[in-house]
């Protein structure tokens, strides 16, 4: 019965148009997207789900055999089954595919920026890029301890946080 599960405006705002989909049950209810040719296999089907005890949107792909997409409704953290690609189809984990792509980390207490750009095959880090805080560096930890640091006057130190020459080494 089309009236008990497809409903337009029904017991929602009333000053905005949605498709309200719903179940009269505690079963899970969702979205199928069935391309069958021929039989009645599932093999094409994709199902957009509110499923599972804490109702988080699943996005399940048959053809995969689980869910392709997870979208937590509690943190809006989402939870991939597969690679990730922006701005192509990805050939790894995660493939970013731009003129200069960059992953740009914000830190939301200060709004200050560090970044990793790739260009022309060269590999950039980038700390306080836009010079909004001063003696900024770039370190790189190993087993919880900082292994190699670049401070803000391009000094080099290993094994050492603040480096007192442009190459200071510690053993």
């Amino acid at each position: 019965d089309v009236a008990d599960t497809l409903k337009v405006n029904q017991s929602y705002q009333t000053s905005n148009e949605y498709v309200l989909i719903g179940k009269n049950t505690a079963n899970d209810g969702g979205i199928v997207m069935s391309s069958k040719s021929g039989s009645n296999s599932a093999t094409n089907d994709w199902q957009i789900v509110n499923s599972g005890g804490a109702r988080d949107l699943h996005f399940y792909a048959y053809g995969l055999g689980d869910n392709a997409l997870i979208l937590d409704r509690e943190t809006g953290n989402a939870t991939f089954a597969g690679s990730i690609g922006i701005g192509a189809a990805p050939s790894e984990d995660l493939h970013i595919t731009g003129d200069t792509p960059v992953i740009r980390l914000t830190d939301s207490d200060t709004s200050r920026d560090a970044q990793i750009v790739g260009i022309d095959g060269n590999l950039r880090f980038d700390a306080d890029n836009n010079n909004a805080q001063s003696g900024t560096n770039i370190s790189f930890r190993t087993d919880g301890a900082t292994a190699l640091t670049i401070d803000s006057s391009q000094q080099v130190g290993i094994g050492i946080t603040s480096p007192q020459t442009n190459l200071h080494v510690i053993n």
